[in-house]
């Protein structure tokens, strides 16, 4: 009977199955039955057969031919081990040209030389004490150089405040000149910007006579003073005032109702109106100037006054 899986006609017999020997498949199950009836059904053959064992592994069919040590069922690998090439441990072989070398000497250690004690140091001596100084070294030293300088430093330090005091009274003085010699100016500067006009001052003025007084100022107009120093009585008013008069004007309405002894000159540019004692008026961009004096001053001052102006 020829295997179903591998159509190959050898067969182990294991217990109660049969195998095919190369694949391992059962035989025919049908023809096992029959045949099991046939002696006298499963009763009869685990009577008469002992029980198999169970094997945990597969084992191969040389070592379990003719005997029945393998369970029912499974299948089983019955084909030949293959053998495992083992690796072939060379051999050690001594070369052609080996020659033996002889030992070689080995240094010796040199002999330990006797340890020879070094030289003790010398002791150190300590310095000699200095001698103390005398009296008159002392002395000596109490007025030395040092002491003067100090006393010197110190006079320094006491005479730098001195000059420091003299320099700041220096500019004190030299501030209080500046700011006299300028008060005219800056009262009349300040005066006419709080009236809004451009007032001036003379630039020429009669022997003795200076400011005098604050200078007083309105809306539209500055005034101020002049009096001599030797004459104490005797002074000049000068007023400043805005007014839109020309001289046609000035004359007609200001001189005229005034006096009618006048006297008309022309000075660089300017009619001065000369009137009374020692009056005299003019006009000059948009200001009327004003002398009235209680002097008898000349008619040359009373102009050289009004150009200056």
């Amino acid at each position: 009977m020829a295997c179903k899986s591998c159509q190959q006609d050898n067969w182990v017999t294991i217990g109660s199955k049969k195998y095919c020997t190369n694949c391992g498949s059962l035989a025919n199950p049908v023809a096992i039955v029959a045949a099991i009836n046939a002696i006298g059904g499963p009763s009869e053959i685990f009577k008469s057969q002992p029980r198999p064992a169970v094997v945990a592994k597969p084992v191969s069919a040389q070592s379990l031919h003719g005997t029945s040590a393998l369970a029912s069922g499974g299948v089983l690998d019955l084909r030949k081990p293959i053998a495992k090439p083992v690796a072939a441990t060379p051999a050690v072989t001594r070369p052609a040209s080996f020659t033996d070398i002889a030992p070689r000497p080995q240094p010796q250690p040199a002999p330990a030389v006797a340890a020879v004690a070094a030289p003790l140091p010398e002791p150190v001596r300590a310095p000699a004490p200095a001698p103390q100084p005398t009296l008159s070294e002392m002395a000596a030293q109490l007025s030395s150089p040092a002491e003067i300088k100090d006393n010197s430093e110190k006079k320094q330090a006491l005479k730098r405040p001195v000059s420091i005091g003299a320099a700041a009274l220096v500019v004190i003085v030299m501030g209080g000149y500046i700011w006299a010699s300028n008060y005219n100016n800056l009262s009349i500067r300040t005066a006419s910007q709080r009236a809004g006009i451009v007032a001036s001052l003379p630039q020429y003025t009669p022997n003795s006579y200076k400011l005098n007084g604050p200078i007083s100022y309105g809306t539209g107009f500055v005034s101020f003073n002049l009096k001599s120093k030797t004459q104490g009585d005797k002074n000049v008013a000068i007023i400043q005032r805005k007014s839109d008069w020309d001289s046609a004007s000035l004359l007609e309405l200001y001189v005229a109702p005034k006096s009618k002894d006048y006297a008309a000159v022309d000075s660089q540019g300017l009619k001065i109106y000369l009137y009374g004692d020692g009056q005299a008026t003019w006009v000059n961009k948009g200001l009327q100037y004003v002398v009235q004096a209680n002097s008898s001053l000349s008619r040359d001052q009373l102009v050289r006054m009004a150009e200056s102006l």
